[in-house]
């Protein structure tokens, strides 16, 4: 007579497949280290246009390598990227109302946090005594709270543009939703504070990410509306491929940018 296998024959049967799996991450994450160097300086010299700096005090650094751009940018751009996953994840993808005002206060907060320490940065950098020592976790800290709000305010716009129906609702509803997407950009900020050397080339990867949604997006808009495409689109299918198009119009300008700004600064 055949019986039904018990939880213990399903999780034995499991078990290689759980070590084969746990092996094959550990390898890739070996592989990933090893290529980390040759990876994050191409994705520096990518961005070396939109965030030049002629030394590396406002960088990160994790298990030796420089981050792809200045703690700071890395912040707002990691920041916006997180709260649109925020977005998405929690189904409001497609919401295309500003935040209500208690939320608004606390990220126009947040922005004031950062243009406040931003200038307190540069006091420093202009040679004066400055308000307080400036560090890069700090810059980074401040970065993420303004990049929320980039986001937060960012998104309902591209929503309002594309979709034919979209929900009369804000990305982050109250001052829980708020506090919950602070604590997961946290979580990155203990990584790299804890300066997680495995995390080198998924940050290089994730700022790079963020930036090409962040263009891309401005992208998008400009190409719906002078195509007259607004309110037109139904599904994410609709928009690949004038996405598409966006994203690699980003990487062309950032190219572009990278090879004129930098030869600028150093020439001034």
């Amino acid at each position: 007579m055949n019986t039904a296998p018990t939880f213990q024959d399903r999780a034995g049967s499991r078990s290689p497949a759980i070590v084969v799996g746990l092996l094959a991450l550990a390898l890739l994450l070996l592989a990933l280290s090893a290529a980390a160097g040759p990876v994050i300086g191409f994705l520096r010299a990518l961005h070396s246009g939109v965030d030049y700096h002629s030394d590396s005090t406002h960088h990160l650094f994790l298990g030796g390598h420089q981050s792809i751009i200045c703690a700071r940018n890395t912040g707002i751009y990691v920041g916006a990227l997180l709260t649109w996953f925020w977005a998405w994840g929690s189904g409001k993808g497609r919401a295309c109302r500003f935040p209500p005002f208690r939320v608004a206060a606390v990220l126009a907060l947040l922005v004031g946090v950062m243009a406040a320490d931003g200038l307190n940065s540069l006091v420093a950098d202009m040679g004066y005594q400055p308000a307080y020592s400036p560090h890069n976790l700090l810059r980074l800290a401040t970065g993420l709270g303004a990049g929320t709000a980039v986001a937060a305010y960012l998104l309902p716009v591209v929503s309002s543009v594309l979709w034919c129906s979209a929900p009369e609702e804000p990305i982050l509803p109250s001052i829980r939703a708020l506090l919950a997407l602070l604590g997961l950009q946290a979580a990155l900020w203990v990584i790299v504070a804890l300066r997680v050397a495995l995390f080198a080339l998924p940050l290089a990867l994730l700022t790079t990410l963020a930036s090409l949604v962040l263009f891309g997006a401005i992208n998008l808009l400009v190409i719906v509306v002078l195509r007259g495409w607004d309110n037109t689109f139904d599904t994410v299918r609709q928009i690949m491929q004038p996405g598409g198009a966006a994203v690699a119009l980003a990487l062309v300008e950032m190219a572009a940018l990278a090879l004129v700004i930098p030869r600028v600064m150093q020439g001034m």
